[in-house]
């Protein structure tokens, strides 16, 4: 005859093993979500890239010599429509411009305002080019998990539509975020910040910033 215990005992394993079970599918679920959003935003990357280097190949090519090549209408130079339409689908889209970190490593940045869950985002009113610093945000595990194989002396490229600007890293450095150098240097700045460390299971607690000068 089966004793009241043991069949306590098989419950209470039975009710473990339906707990252990909820678990595993429930990090199943976040996992998947997780990587849903990862792999979309990838492919929102290389499609918003693939725009800026259309569009900006579209620019480099609208002749602007002899004058007489020159589409004026009413005193007023006309871009062809082909290229208003994707310079207003690049505005649309909140597109400020691409950081080249290589010759096949293409990463758009946007403009401040945007959600920085979906790419990299200014966080300043100073674009490339400009005096003063520009400050960058991106997630580690997205637009910038490639901060980490940077190093002082490398050179990044920065395009906006008013034109292409070289940087070179001048420090990396690991920092509370309440740390983040804010104020203006009297010379074109680039920061771009990300979480830190890059493997770090939820919201990482450090801040890994890497500072650019113009050149």
């Amino acid at each position: 005859m089966m004793d009241i215990k043991d069949v306590g005992f098989g419950k209470s394993k039975y009710d473990i093993w339906i707990v252990l079970m909820s678990i595993m599918l429930a990090g199943l679920c976040v996992l998947m979500g997780f990587t849903i959003k990862t792999e979309r935003i990838k492919a929102k990357v290389v499609e918003d890239a693939a725009l800026w280097e259309h569009t900006v190949s579209a620019k480099k090519l609208v002749p602007t010599e002899p004058e007489t090549e020159r589409i004026v209408i009413d005193d007023t130079e006309v871009q062809p429509v082909e290229q208003v339409e994707e310079e207003e689908l690049l505005s649309k889209k909140n597109i400020a411009g691409v950081i080249r970190f290589s010759s096949d490593t293409v990463i758009p940045y946007y403009n401040q305002g945007s959600d920085v869950d979906e790419g990299a985002t200014l966080y300043s009113d100073v674009m490339p080019g400009e005096v003063g610093r520009t400050l960058i945000f991106g997630h580690r595990d997205q637009s910038f998990r490639n901060l980490k194989y940077l190093d002082e002396g490398d050179v990044l490229t920065f395009e906006t539509l008013e034109g292409t600007y070289r940087y070179k890293i001048v420090s990396i450095d690991v920092m509370q975020p309440d740390e983040l150098p804010l104020f203006d240097p009297d010379y074109a700045n680039i920061t771009l910040v990300t979480c830190y460390p890059f493997r770090y299971v939820g919201a990482a607690p450090k801040r890994y910033v890497v500072q650019l000068k113009m050149i």
